[in-house]
């Protein structure tokens, strides 16, 4: 009998992609089986079984089927852990690019935006120091005055930008509490009126409540919401237009609509509308930090609701918010008459 058994050398510490490995494997394999049949030859045994090779040589085919799979399953794994690194490293790199541009963007604006206010304060504050003595009272109340609508702009948008990026990196969280919606709305609107004074004609339109008006959510975020759309509302529209708040409310979602007859927003504009520090180009002699819509969209996907807006140039645009609602706050309701 010939003697076909096999003293392979230990096989640690492999390396997946060793060179060569699947030809060796192979050759093994053949010798196994050329083995089987000089067995077979040498003792004239033509019905001898595979369960008559050696024992050594099954196992040692065993073995090496056993360190097959194990570098099958090793590559597998190895594979799956790089393509996960990838994406994380795609998702690292787009975040990082995205930052990138925001900053550029806050640059870009912070120069322009801060050097208004910053000179009025620089000019009022030499006319004071020079000419202090000189000035009347309402000279000088009328600097002051300057001031401190300059100071206030400037803490203005150094609250957008801090409350954008708390929000953008998730560090912003709701609370819920309960909210009178007609009431609420309500009072925003009487606001609204008194920082417009008799320049805009505001109606707010709710539907008249047949088994209450209440809101379960975050009262200062939705209050934001809300000013910052009917605060544009009044910045873009023409004296004496009129200004709509609407407030509906269906099975599962509460819809606030605020409606002007401002400068529109062109259609190339719309897609990009809510992008931080974006501005349209019929807006950009109007003061303003190009955050407010950036971060009424944040809060809005907070509450997993939606907004959108439709708009015609000159002709005026019309903002739709949609909350959910939860199920205890589902109401029934039909139109009333303008408050």
């Amino acid at each position: 009998m010939i003697n076909t058994q096999l003293n392979p050398k230990p096989h640690t510490h492999l390396r997946l992609a060793e060179p060569g490995f699947l030809n060796k494997v192979s050759e093994k394999i053949k010798g196994f089986i050329n083995s089987a049949i000089a067995v077979g030859k040498s003792e004239n045994q033509p019905g001898q079984t595979i369960s008559e090779i050696p024992d050594s040589n099954v196992a040692e085919l065993v073995r090496v089927n056993q360190e097959l799979e194990e570098r099958l399953k090793e590559k597998t794994r190895v594979e799956q852990e790089l393509r996960r690194a990838n994406e994380e490293l795609a998702q690292a790199i787009e975040k990082e690019k995205k930052l990138h541009e925001l900053k550029t963007k806050f640059l870009s604006m912070a120069s322009h935006e801060f050097r208004t206010p910053l000179t009025t304060v620089m000019m009022a504050t030499d006319m004071l120091e020079t000419f202090g003595s000189t000035l009347s009272v309402s000279q000088k109340d009328d600097f002051l005055e300057r001031i401190k609508v300059s100071t206030e702009l400037m803490t203005e948008l150094m609250n957008e930008i801090l409350q954008y990026s708390r929000i953008d990196n998730g560090l912003e969280t709701l609370v819920s509490k309960e909210v009178d919606l007609t009431r609420f709305c309500s009072e925003l609107v009487d606001e609204a009126r008194l920082i417009s004074g008799s320049c805009h004609n505001i109606i707010f339109l709710v539907q008249e409540e047949t088994d209450g008006s209440i809101f379960y959510g975050d009262p200062l975020v939705l209050r934001q919401i809300l000013n910052n759309l009917l605060s544009n509302a009044l910045k873009y529209s023409p004296n004496g237009g009129t200004i709509k708040l609407f407030l509906k409310l269906s099975e599962n979602l509460v819809t606030f609509e605020v409606e002007d007859q401002g400068i529109g927003i062109p259609d190339s504009e719309i897609n990009s509308l809510f992008e931080a520090f974006k501005r349209g180009a019929n807006v950009r002699n109007i003061q303003g930090t190009g955050l407010g819509l950036a971060i009424v969209k944040k809060y809005v996907e907070l509450y997993g609701g939606s907004i959108k807006v439709k708009s015609d140039v000159n002709r005026g645009s019309t903002f739709s918010v949609n909350l959910p609602l939860t199920q205890s706050a589902t109401k029934q309701f039909h139109f009333s008459n303008p408050i």
